[in-house]
């Protein structure tokens, strides 16, 4: 209903300085000034009637997206985007987000492979964009083969590698059980990562989850904790910390760590 609300306000604005501008002169100025202003200001005429005309193109078109947003549609989203990706060919990166976050919320993870091999096939450069989305799907049905296959394509030498890719190799290698590798990751990633959350979770993983691999004593273990707590308070207060986790935790692929950054946060300040 906001959209509908701010559409129509939106419209309503235009019209107004539309007729503001161009006929309260006529209430009370005389001709000539009318004349000389049309003739010198004609021009914004076009051009506010140019912008109420795509303003309403670009809204009557989405109006089905529209629709189902507000009513917090998925399904009906869904299905509509899907026909328009899969069937019509309109793959735009607008279309494959929304789909891609309303399958998420349906938990309809055999379209989010669909998806996946369709962009594969055709759009390459949006299973990149949108690799968290993929990544969140495989975590929240717990197929973790198909997390480590996929993260394996983004875990390369390249310096501008994302992330959180190759974080959540690290993470997959763990949850397939192969921990001599992930612990190998997780020591990299430790030194690598410039995000302060995954530099947390990489050191949760090699000083506590991996304690008994490490081969760091107990007090190793501590000494480098403290070092990462120093590092982290350097920047963030503990309050000033959690608000940031709040706001990290809004984006999916992070929402579903969720534990574990609860684990990692109270093992740090303990």
């Amino acid at each position: 209903m906001k959209l509908k609300v701010l559409f129509i306000t939106f419209n309503i604005v235009l019209f107004g300085l539309l007729f503001t501008i161009f006929f309260l002169p006529l209430f009370y100025a005389n001709g000539n000034f009318i004349r000389e202003f049309w003739d010198s200001n004609w021009f914004f005429g076009p051009i506010f009637l140019l912008i109420i005309v795509t303003i309403n193109i670009i809204f009557f078109r989405n109006k089905k997206t529209i629709d189902a947003i507000e009513n917090e549609d998925w399904a009906t989203l869904s299905e509509y985007l899907e026909h328009e990706i899969f069937d019509k060919k309109k793959i735009s990166f607008r279309n494959v987000r929304l789909l891609s976050e309303s399958l998420l919320i349906l938990s309809d993870f055999a379209s989010m492979n669909r998806l996946e091999e369709f962009l594969q096939e055709n759009k390459p450069a949006y299973v990149l964009k949108l690799s968290t989305k993929f990544v969140a799907a495989k975590m929240l049905s717990g197929n973790f083969n198909e997390l480590l296959e996929f993260t394996a394509r983004f875990n390369t030498s390249d310096q501008n590698k994302d992330e959180w890719m190759a974080f959540y190799h690290a993470f997959a290698l763990q949850m397939t059980k192969d921990y001599k590798n992930s612990l190998i990751e997780f020591k990299s990633l430790q030194e690598s990562l410039s995000i302060p959350l995954l530099k947390l979770l990489s050191s949760y993983f090699v000083l506590k989850v991996f304690a008994e691999y490490n081969e760091l004593s107990n007090k190793e273990i501590e000494s480098s904790r403290l070092a990462i707590k120093a590092d982290i308070s350097s920047s963030f207060s503990k309050e000033k910390w959690l608000k940031y986790l709040q706001n990290e935790k809004e984006e999916i692929h992070a929402m579903v760590l969720s534990k574990i950054i609860e684990d990692a946060t109270t093992w740090l300040f303990a």
